[in-house]
């Protein structure tokens, strides 16, 4: 009981914090983005094979990255260290690692100069992720390419995390959205978007991968659904 009343006062700190952006967007949109940048942001899910898999932005300036987990989770519990190895994703932007299962509470822990860092608890007890029943869509267009898709019928769903990946695996852009559409280069409209420096336009004649992510409120992706297009 204590875990879920946390888990919804977090939740209505951000949706407080969204609604202050969009109200004062020259005031509190760059602090949301300052914030946003210092935090560890990760979410679970379970692979094709069953396996499950944590994929994590660490926080800017942070080093020494490991997943911790345990058994139960309430606020005051201790983690375990894990001895899962991790790896690069998009080109070092992000990471993963590979989750024990046995164990339904995970976190990313980081250190910064004076202090730890720490992700929200990803819970994975939750079980499988669906494919490819989200329909995301990408229709090409000039100057514009615009993605759709449903978000899931689900009260848990949280958010959509898209990301954007070009043929050498670099993450283009990886946006954060509550919507079910978004035009490629509105990045000002975002509650939170990971490239710092996002392009304003695809290339012409490249092939890239759009990823959707529907994450619930306790960081586990729901569903997944990947296709490649071509501007």
């Amino acid at each position: 009981m204590l875990r879920y009343i946390y888990i919804r006062l977090d939740q209505a700190m951000m949706l407080l914090g969204l609604w202050l952006a969009d109200i004062l967007p020259s005031i509190f949109k760059p602090l949301k983005m300052w914030v946003g940048n210092r935090m560890t942001l990760a979410c679970g899910y379970c692979n094709r094979y069953g396996q499950g898999i944590l994929i994590y932005r660490p926080a800017r300036n942070s080093r020494a990255h490991q997943l911790v987990e345990a058994k139960k989770a309430n606020i005051k519990n201790k983690f375990r260290q894990s001895t899962a190895m991790q790896y690069d994703l998009y080109d070092t932007t992000m990471k993963y690692c590979l989750l024990n299962r046995a164990k339904s509470y995970h976190v990313i822990k980081s250190r910064k100069r004076l202090f730890n860092v720490y992700s929200k608890v990803v819970e994975s007890k939750k079980g499988n992720t669906v494919f490819n029943q989200n329909s995301l869509q990408v229709q090409v267009g000039n100057p514009k390419t615009v993605f759709s898709w449903r978000n899931p019928k689900d009260k848990d769903f949280w958010f959509s995390f898209l990301t954007i990946e070009d043929e050498d695996a670099c993450l283009v852009a990886g946006i954060y959205t509550r919507q079910q559409a978004w035009r490629f280069g509105d990045f000002a409209s975002l509650p939170y978007f990971v490239k710092a420096t996002p392009l304003k336009k695809l290339a012409k004649d490249k092939v890239y991968q759009a990823t959707l992510y529907s994450v619930d409120r306790y960081n586990w992706v729901t569903h997944l659904h990947c296709l490649t297009f071509q501007v």
